[in-house]
């Protein structure tokens, strides 16, 4: 005896069990905290599949912090979570993913050479010549040297 539990300021609940935050009062889901939606009649809810992180001040997390996805990869915050290649990868999104070499399949225009990046590509005309690489291709013509 001589000890009396309360719940926090800003939390409710019974105190000798479990205190939770009280419910934030929202018009639209900018009102409500990072991944939380506003829900009639104006209650800022965690919405599943995210999920209320009660080690973290009752945070509104993704379950995709749960979820690791290899490099070059992205998690999705579906139920259940997935993990997707970045665009310009491919390969195993929970591993890693690789870059793709989009210049095999030749996107570049007539004349135009292809430079493979990371995450895509980018096509030049050659030195000497003009337009378009990607659509139209490149005009020009190369001088024999000496005329």
């Amino acid at each position: 005896q001589g000890y009396k539990c309360v719940c926090p300021n800003g939390y409710s609940g019974d105190p000798q069990r479990f205190c939770s935050p009280n419910q934030i009062r929202c018009v639209s889901d900018s009102d409500c905290t990072t991944n939380e939606k506003c829900i009639q009649p104006g209650e800022c809810v965690c919405p599943p599949p995210f999920f209320t992180d009660f080690r973290d001040s009752n945070k509104c997390k993704s379950p995709c912090e749960r979820y690791p996805c290899g490099i070059n990869a992205k998690c999705t915050p579906t139920d259940p979570p997935r993990c997707l290649c970045l665009t310009g990868y491919k390969g195993d999104p929970q591993q890693g993913c690789v870059d793709v070499d989009e210049c095999t399949s030749n996107p570049c225009a007539y004349a135009a050479h292809c430079i493979n990046e990371k995450g895509g590509y980018k096509c030049i005309c050659p030195h000497g010549m003009t337009g378009d690489p990607y659509r139209g291709g490149c005009i020009g013509s190369f001088s024999p040297k000496g005329e």
